[in-house]
């Protein structure tokens, strides 16, 4: 099948070739998309599909959609005498039997189409001249009942379809697409004319559609399929579309009342957009700014499209805006409502957290919210919503994928080998000196001090301190800071009720928290203590102590204290912590200050890296070991994870100084060297042997053994007993050190103490 020659010549000028041509022409497996029909075929056989044919000298191009929808284009059209044009094409009207709607559907090219647009010419160039599959509505009021296919999800207009007189364009592209959930675009505007047109019709020229572009970007240079994935993707929403349609109308200078028939058709595109109050309102707002058209008129004429409009309904808040917003984004599917509340319940949630309010207002203000939205929160609702959202309390460590890599703090020591850089645990009865030691501490630790009780302390001045002292009042701690230089006196005062007063100034680097203050470790004061730690990372956290600032209904005797230490872990951050802590009476008077010897359950001192207890000395009276509680002297113990068990003796002298004076085992080696010698004269057996075959160097066990000459050497559990002895020898007489091997899982290393260290 072939086209009359002036068919031809009529397809040719559109920009198609003869390849195009033929392709349209041929059957190819479905009805030929073009056909030529002559006078006397019309007459013979296409005046019950045309009826307004009959009579019609002329012949006409056949336009097939699909087998059911066929359009014509007259090579003589009739005068319309309403619309005062040419009938350029006619609709054939349904056979007897053909549903309603059957003969107005749309031509599907053979790819899946992602867009459509009106009119099987300008659907054709899009498909064959640009390149991108494009289906073809037979009119604008059709879109509403074209079957397109599920890929279509926008609906591309001519360029004149914003501007148009026509009173059924642009409300009937904009209704109908929002009906079907498509997203709208027009083609750029002709370049060379003018849309703010005044005249009574749009001029020719601004009807530029698909045709006319692709051989406008041609002629240009440009890439027709580069330039029209543009226009696809700025498509937007209805609602939105019009919004940048009045923005354009701005910027042309549209204006009331030099070019109402535009506005007019814009404000009832307004009734079209979508049925809710408040986005009509905005729609309104922006096209009277845009175009001064009177608010006034534009509601009468949204009135005249929507008899049930009501310009006096209340203005809804922004909350029930955004409610509205993200319901409508469902587009009635429950389970996409619920989702798109639940991430409005959310988004709320995190503004409403990240405030400064008191936690139990949040929450309060949570189920509010909640409710608002239609959800029926109860007191689990809320405190899982709320620990889903509080990204300060949340882990600050995300799980580690299999084969993945993941960032660590190395092990390192506020003061080394006994206070860590993490959660630290000091225990010892009241008036061991805790509090004394710490102030002591925090001094050295802000004057950059290389060592403090004989031990290496980590620089800290240029670090902050919190000190959650609620275990003392003021009165107490400026005492003890001002022994220390960390609060000066400015004035002695006698109060108006007679008292004496004392004015303080604290250290700047100090924050402190007394017993006054009523500060618990409640979801607040965690909250505070974390604001804290992440304003000031790497800075010291002091809490004295654990007893007095347990929240209500928390003792030490439950497990929730322990809990209670594991959320003061995650609050520290990357700052270093002591909390102090009452000893364990029974273990206190033994002089046994080891792990588990803390009062209160046992989860207290199982959730911190590193324990460390404050004692008396003792002695024994008629065989009874007894605290030393006259004496200056304490035992400093260290235990847990991060390094061996230290056990210091410290004295505590004038002014809270405390002064190193050995490690335990050293002073119990003293005092046996008193009553029984040096211990190298001690010794006996292996303990002998092996000592005889240590020397300055390092070397392994297994080096030591082949050294002993000793028939015990032999023996099948030699190297065991060289190990308990070398260990004894380490730890019970001070006569040899240890390291770890150099290499992985080799053998310890031993040498000889120095003799600048015996």
């Amino acid at each position: 099948m072939s086209l009359h020659n002036h068919h031809a010549q009529k397809v040719y000028e559109r920009g198609f070739n003869q390849q195009h041509i033929d392709a349209l022409c041929k059957a190819n497996g479905r009805p030929a998309v073009l056909e030529s029909l002559s006078p006397e075929q019309i007459q013979s056989d296409w005046l019950d599909r045309f009826p307004a044919m009959r009579g019609n000298q002329g012949g006409a191009l056949l336009l097939r959609f699909n087998d059911d929808t066929v359009s014509l284009k007259p090579d003589q059209p009739d005068w319309d005498e309403e619309h005062q044009r040419h009938k350029k094409y006619l609709y054939a009207v349904r056979k007897n039997g053909q549903k309603p709607g059957a003969t107005t559907q749309p031509w599907i090219p053979s790819k899946p189409p992602q867009i459509a647009t009106e009119g099987l010419f300008d659907a054709l160039a899009c498909t064959a001249l640009i390149g991108i599959p494009c289906a073809a509505a037979t009119a604008p009021s059709h879109i509403r009942g074209s079957r397109f296919p599920a890929t279509v999800k926008t609906y591309i207009s001519d360029s004149d379809v914003p501007f148009h007189h026509s009173p059924s364009l642009l409300p009937v592209v904009v209704e109908q697409c929002r009906e079907k959930g498509l997203k709208m675009a027009h083609l750029p505007r002709n370049p060379d004319v003018s849309y703010a047109y005044t005249g009574p019709r749009i001029p020719e020229d601004c009807k530029w559609g698909m045709e006319e572009w692709s051989r406008y970007w041609n002629q240009n240079n440009l890439d027709p399929q580069v330039e029209l994935q543009k226009v696809i993707g700025n498509a937007q929403e209805p609602f939105d579309y019009l919004r940048q349609i009045f923005s354009d109308y701005q910027s042309l200078g549209v204006i009331y009342p030099d070019h109402q028939p535009i506005l007019e058709n814009a404000a009832k595109a307004i009734a079209a957009a979508s049925r809710k109050p408040h986005k009509r309102r905005i729609l309104r707002d922006q096209l009277h700014l845009s175009t001064t058209a009177p608010i006034t008129w534009i509601d009468q004429v949204i009135l005249s499209k929507d008899p049930g409009y009501d310009p006096g309904e209340p203005e809804p808040s922004e909350w029930d805006i955004r409610i509205q917003v993200a319901k409508d984004s469902g587009n009635g599917d429950p389970v996409a409502i619920d989702a798109a509340l639940s991430n409005l319940l959310n988004e709320r949630a995190v503004e409403v957290i990240n405030s400064s309010r008191p936690i139990r207002e949040q929450k309060s203000a949570l189920k509010r919210v909640a409710h608002s939205l239609g959800f029926k929160p109860d007191n689990n609702f809320i405190a899982d919503l709320y620990a889903q959202h509080d990204t300060t309390a949340a882990a600050y460590e995300p799980d580690v994928e299999p084969g993945n890599s993941f960032v660590a703090t190395q092990q390192e020591w506020l003061l080394h080998e006994i206070f860590i850089l993490g959660l630290n645990l000091l225990v010892g009865m009241p008036g061991a000196g805790k509090s004394r030691l710490l102030v002591a501490l925090i001094r050295a630790y802000l004057n950059d001090q290389a060592t403090f009780v004989g031990r290496n302390l980590r620089p800290g001045s240029k670090q902050k301190v919190l000190l959650v002292g609620t275990d003392q009042d003021r009165q107490q701690w400026g005492a003890l800071l001002e022994e220390q230089g960390l609060a000066t006196i400015v004035k002695r005062f006698t109060a108006e009720d007679g008292t004496d007063q004392v004015e303080y100034k604290l250290h700047n680097a100090i924050h402190l928290k007394t017993s006054g203050g009523c500060f618990a470790l409640d979801a607040d004061g965690l909250r505070s203590i974390r604001n804290w730690c992440k304003a000031n990372p790497g800075g010291l956290l002091i809490i004295d102590s654990l007893s007095a600032v347990l929240p209500a209904g928390i003792s030490e005797s439950d497990e929730a204290a322990g809990r209670l230490m594991r959320q003061i872990e995650v609050a520290r951050q990357t700052c270093p912590c002591i909390v102090t802590h009452h000893s364990n009476k029974s273990s206190a008077t033994a002089g046994d200050l080891g792990v588990y010897s803390g009062s209160g359950h046992g989860s207290i001192d199982r959730a911190v890296s590193r324990f460390i207890g404050l004692g008396y000395e003792t002695h024994k009276e008629h065989g009874i070991e007894k605290l030393h509680e006259d004496s200056p002297r304490r035992v400093l113990t260290s235990q847990k994870r991060g390094a061996g068990n230290q056990r210091l003796i410290l004295e505590n002298g004038h002014h809270n100084t405390w002064e190193f004076i050995g490690t335990a085992a050293e002073m119990r080696e003293l005092r046996r060297e008193d009553e029984e010698g040096p211990a190298e004269e001690r010794l006996t057996g292996w303990k002998l042997d092996a000592y005889k075959a240590t020397t300055d160097q390092w070397l392994s066990t297994g080096q030591i053994l082949e050294a002993i000459e000793s028939p015990r050497a032999k023996k099948p559990n030699a190297h065991k007993q060289l190990r308990e002895s070398l260990a004894e020898l380490r730890t019970k007489h001070q006569l040899v050190q240890q390291k770890e091997a150099d290499t992985y899982q080799g053998q310890v290393l031993w040498r000889r103490k120095p003799a600048e260290l015996l």
